[in-house]
């Protein structure tokens, strides 16, 4: 619970560091990375408050996060595949 919100909150800054560095660098795989773990950080803070008290709100952005993550993850797999 307050762990999976901790994680959530970790990989939300990775994220945004990631997300900021690779816009700076134009590395625009690290910069793709960053919003994959933003996503998947808001994903878990999301859950965590779930499992304290359920919260139909975040356990939707907690679904449609994990969609995003698998549809970006996808999407960078396919472009790298064709480099």
């Amino acid at each position: 619970m307050a762990d999976q919100r901790l994680e959530g909150a970790v990989n939300t800054v990775k994220g945004t560091v990631n997300e900021g560095v690779g816009k700076l660098t134009g590395d625009k795989k690290l910069e793709a990375k960053g919003k994959v773990q933003k996503v998947q950080g808001k994903a878990q803070d999301a859950l965590g408050d779930d499992i304290k008290g359920f919260n139909p709100t975040g356990l939707l952005v907690a679904v449609f996060g994990a969609i995003a993550v698998i549809f970006v993850a996808r999407l960078m797999r396919r472009r790298d595949d064709h480099h």
